[in-house]
């Protein structure tokens, strides 16, 4: 019964699948600028219900094994009805490849406000609004180990590979996981081709832990009940989203570029510390550091002064045996004999007078 209907069911869908598919594949061979026309039937083509009825042609209709591989579709007991056929993901679904040609990095994010028609805008323009929509629709419906599964088959991805050189082609469009700290988060009305699925969608930024990184752009459907929209916050994150492109946003005077991802939700990794206690932290460590110096600066004083000492000491005794040496030498050597002041007197007595006669 099953496959009666799923047959009845095909062929009654080719009309509808042959109508959604090529919506902006036509466009392509005009001559006009535009990827697609806002007007046509894209929000119509990629609703819950026709993505499910396009599943289930995928699945039964066409027998690829690449889309039997991507989306498994489970019958309930009323399969014509769409709301009763149930959508299991088993893979991230693939974005637009036509539409994902057509971004252009290191551009701000289109200003849907200024009136300025849809089909006048440029090509990287409307590219970015549909695979915006489009990402956000396969994300809330996708979960999130499907998401985590994915993402870690694409590898670890860090910033630079996608903000230098040809790295942004080469991931655009797939899942990736990022982790770091989310510093804020504001709320957005989703956009018009979403409702009434989404009717919100919620920004934030997360800094990456190297020292003086950029911060990367996250979108999501789903807000986890434990956060809360502030300006700022600091909690440990990860994140599961595709990336779309490098979009260029104004601080500090200047331009810089930012990596934005979307994906169904955060996740929180663990509870950091308040910023008043990771200030404290910071004026104990340079208390530390300061009393760290103090005590070096007194040591190498006291040392200094022990080494003087030790020199005085051994400068008095090397001049001690210095005299000593002196003395010493001294009384080694006679000292010389000086010429008598006066001829010394005889002792004899003087010769007898009549002695000298006799010898005469």
């Amino acid at each position: 019964m099953i496959r009666i209907a799923a047959f009845v069911l095909g062929i009654v869908g080719i009309g509808l699948f042959s109508v959604s598919i090529p919506v902006g594949w036509s466009q392509e061979k005009q001559a006009s600028p535009a990827v697609v026309k806002e007007d046509e039937t894209l929000d119509f083509a990629e609703s819950r219900p026709i993505l499910n009825v396009r599943t289930a042609l995928y699945m039964f209709g066409s027998g690829g094994a690449l889309q039997a591989a991507l989306v498994r579709v489970v019958a309930a007991d009323q399969a014509l009805l769409w709301d009763s056929w149930h959508l299991d993901i088993d893979r991230v679904l693939p974005l637009r490849v036509d539409l994902l040609h057509h971004i252009k990095d290191g551009t701000a994010v289109p200003n849907m406000a200024d009136r300025v028609p849809f089909s006048e805008r440029p090509a990287h323009e409307q590219a970015y609004v549909l695979l915006f929509s489009q990402a956000l629709r396969f994300a809330s419906m996708t979960p999130m180990e499907v998401f985590a599964r994915d993402a870690a088959e694409t590898g670890p991805v860090q910033m630079r590979n996608l903000t230098n050189g040809p790295g942004a082609m080469n991931y655009r469009g797939k899942p990736m996981t990022i982790r770091g700290r989310l510093k804020r988060l504001t709320q957005h009305e989703a956009p018009v081709r979403l409702k009434p699925d989404l009717a919100f969608v919620y920004e934030g930024w997360v800094l990456g832990h190297a020292r003086q990184s950029k911060p990367w752009g996250v979108v999501f459907t789903d807000l986890p009940s434990w956060l809360e929209v502030k300006e700022e916050l600091n909690e440990e994150v990860s994140f599961h989203g595709y990336f779309l492109q490098n979009v260029r946003y104004k601080i500090r005077g200047g331009f810089e570029d930012y990596p934005l991802l979307v994906g169904r939700t955060i996740i929180r990794e663990k509870k950091v510390e308040s910023s008043k206690s990771d200030e404290g932290y910071s004026q104990s460590i340079l208390v530390s550091i300061y009393v760290g110096m103090a005590c070096t600066v007194i040591f190498l004083f006291l040392m200094a002064m022990m080494f003087w000492g030790a020199d005085r000491r051994v400068e008095s005794r090397l001049k001690t045996w210095q005299e000593q040496r002196q003395l010493e030498s001294l009384e080694s050597v006679a000292p010389p004999e000086s010429p008598p002041l006066a001829r010394p007197v005889n002792p004899q007595p003087p010769p007898d007078d009549d002695a000298q006669r006799r010898r005469f």
